[in-house]
């Protein structure tokens, strides 16, 4: 089973029980609509060290998405987004703490470096699958490739190109965007340029 880290379950958890007591969300939907494992999720400490189910966190993400309203591969990246924020916040995560805008947009050796610091936060957050990252002949773009995914939940492939996008605009001050073209059952694609 494919396992995520505690520190994004956390910021889902936290993102629930804002919801509840800003009143956007109601108890009985939560419990109508989480099974009684995810459920238990929310009333336990998160330890954001320790690896969680994915599929938990799918779960609580596609909830917390419901919130948001808004097409729902738009909520769940905005989702993705807004844990970039959090993570870069608390500090945890050193390759996190990078200078805005210290990427020189249309150079494809800085391009190739943002794609290395997105890559290897990979591993912190999740114990499946791999990434590669592949420059797009005679172009300032990347393709960063998120491989051997198994049955990684639609929820969390779209908060995973949410937080992508959101480190490649940091980076760039705005300059660089985010496409997300089509790619197979176990695979992520996150066009860079």
């Amino acid at each position: 089973m494919a396992h995520v880290k505690g520190i994004l379950l956390a910021t889902t958890v936290q993102g629930i029980h804002g919801a509840l007591g800003a009143g956007s969300l109601k108890r009985e939907t939560v419990e109508a609509r989480l099974e009684a494992r995810d459920l238990a999720l929310l009333e336990e400490k998160i330890d954001p060290t320790r690896w969680y189910p994915v599929d938990a966190i799918a779960n609580l993400t596609e909830l917390l998405a419901g919130v948001l309203g808004g097409p729902r591969d738009l909520a769940l990246r905005r989702l993705g987004e807004a844990a970039v924020e959090i993570l870069r916040s608390n500090g945890t995560y050193r390759q996190l703490a990078f200078e805005p805008g210290s990427l020189k947009p249309g150079d494809p050796a800085e391009l190739r470096s943002a794609g290395r610091l997105i890559a290897s936060v990979w591993p912190a957050f999740y114990d499946f699958g791999t990434t590669r990252i592949e420059s797009e002949a005679e172009s300032a773009v990347i393709l960063l490739h998120f491989e051997d995914l198994g049955s990684c939940p639609s929820p969390v492939r779209h908060t995973i190109e949410g937080f992508t996008a959101r480190v490649a605009q940091l980076l760039s001050h705005g300059a660089l965007s985010a496409s997300f073209p089509a790619a197979a059952a176990d695979h992520i694609v996150i066009r860079l340029g």
